[in-house]
């Protein structure tokens, strides 16, 4: 049998009851608040080391909230790097039975998908408290959802093919590798100025199965929440992922969200309102769906997705351009059954992105001047109009992600972190 290489600089001795050394005691601020290290890099035996500190890093500004933590901008003193720096939320009464798994499902889910198209975490380093857990992560210049709030014109079709096939490896990626992400949206998308992008913020992700087992109902931004998940399916597959992905692909197109409900009814009234009414013959399984037993719905009769859009250039209606392969391609990412749903594989597959114009090589996407991200100045609307979009759905609330792992982990009877 081979053994290991010994990692640690000197011999381990188990008797040795002397802790590391610490780091030292230099004051940094770190998300508006002075905080100081005490755990320093030093190597354990069997390739076991200690989390680097905070310290190493110099807080820059806030960059935002995501789903479990505040994201700041900081640079690395040793190599000078800009990079993301996201505090992990850790209230004191979630803390009295051990680390959240909430928490631990993030971070194990960072470091285990690495992709072009995903945000990748380098480390994860601490505080002068063991409630003080930062994940370091690759720092991106915008997110989708400003730069289409900024932007004066829409991007062209070229544009948000070179946006949509990224988009797609990454959950591509994802569900090669059974993960489903649960809150794709225009906010969690991110891009630099080389036309790269990532997706980020895997505070919902999850471990999926087949045959799929119950989930918590309360997962995706209401804007871009599958339909089955708001008609009560708690068995959903990763096709939830799919209909996000069409929801971004739209509001890229029309610089605006395709469903904008005022709660979860209102949500399903505009979707049948746009996509028609679906019926048994359409969504097998549709009646017997918990929502379809306990409310009446009304829409139209025929899908009028398309008028929405315009197929031909130069109209004077205003409507953004899409072609009817690229409206196929939608549709499909839209369908009501999720077993018929298009797939990520399939969609890089479609034709949609062979026809032209071909999408926009990544080195000829526009850039951007700062925004958020570097400048801060834009976290009051954020704030506002998540707070808008979340009111039927408080699923940026820790405590209220908390009680979807207990259910979830009575149900499933697992003790998994994933």
């Amino acid at each position: 049998m081979n053994t290991p290489p010994n990692t640690s600089s000197t011999e381990f001795n188990p008797n040795d009851k002397t802790p590391p050394n610490s780091a030292g005691t230099e004051i940094i601020e770190v998300d508006g608040e002075n905080v100081k290290s005490v755990v320093d890099a030093n190597e354990y035996p069997l390739g076991f080391r200690a989390c680097e500190s905070v310290e190493n890093y110099e807080f820059m500004n806030q960059i935002g909230t995501g789903s479990y933590g505040v994201v700041s901008r900081a640079r690395c003193k040793k190599t000078g790097d800009i990079v993301a720096l996201k505090r992990i939320k850790l209230p004191q009464e979630l803390l009295v039975e051990g680390f959240p798994t909430s928490a631990l499902r993030e971070i194990s889910t960072l470091m285990q998908m690495q992709h072009p198209n995903l945000v990748n975490a380098h480390e994860v380093v601490v505080g002068s408290d063991y409630n003080k857990i930062f994940v370091v992560m690759d720092y991106m210049d915008h997110t989708v959802k400003d730069l289409n709030e900024i932007m004066k014109q829409r991007f062209t079709q070229a544009e948000v093919k070179c946006l949509l096939i990224q988009l797609l490896d990454g959950v591509k990626y994802m569900h090669d590798n059974w993960v489903q992400h649960r809150d794709i949206k225009t906010s969690n998308l991110l891009l630099d100025n080389h036309g790269n992008l990532k997706i980020c913020d895997f505070g919902l992700a999850r471990k999926y199965s087949d045959p799929p087992r119950a989930y918590s109902p309360v997962v995706v931004t209401l804007y871009y929440r599958a339909i089955e998940i708001l008609l009560g399916e708690k068995k959903y597959t990763p096709a939830i992922d799919m209909w996000s992905v069409g929801c971004v692909f739209a509001e890229l197109l029309l610089k605006k969200p395709l469903f904008q409900g005022n709660g979860e009814l209102d949500q399903i009234k505009q979707i049948f309102d746009v996509l028609g009414l679906p019926s048994e013959s359409r969504w097998e399984g549709f009646q017997e769906l918990p929502n379809v037993k306990k409310f009446h719905f009304t829409g139209s009769k025929t899908n009028n997705l398309h008028k929405r859009f315009t197929q031909q250039i130069g109209m004077t209606n205003n409507l953004p351009i899409l072609s009817k392969l690229g409206l196929d391609l939608l549709e499909r990412m839209l369908e009501f059954d999720p077993k018929l749903r298009i797939t990520a594989d399939e969609a890089l597959k479609h034709p949609y992105f062979k026809e032209s114009p071909l999408p926009k090589s990544k080195v000829m996407m526009p850039t951007f001047p700062a925004t958020v991200h570097e400048t801060g100045h834009r976290g009051h609307k954020r704030k506002h109009d998540e707070i808008v979009q979340e009111k039927a759905a408080p699923e940026n609330s820790l405590f209220d992600r908390e009680l979807q792992d207990l259910y979830e982990q009575n149900v499933n009877n697992r003790d998994s972190i994933f």
